[in-house]
């Protein structure tokens, strides 16, 4: 049976062929863009709702 390695996170991150870190990069802010669009595109559609006074 084969012992893993043990490696940091940046060691596997930077073991990793130059094109997936670059689509996967590209893919982590895609998804960073579409939260951003969908909040303001949220925040103009719903309206807020005020705090029920006591």
């Amino acid at each position: 049976m084969v012992e893993p390695q043990n490696r940091t996170i940046l060691q596997s991150w930077t073991g990793l062929p130059a094109r997936t870190r670059l689509f996967l990069s590209f893919g982590v802010c895609v998804m960073g863009a579409t939260g951003l669009i969908i909040s303001d595109y949220m925040e103009k559609v719903v309206p807020p709702t005020t705090p029920a006074q006591s």
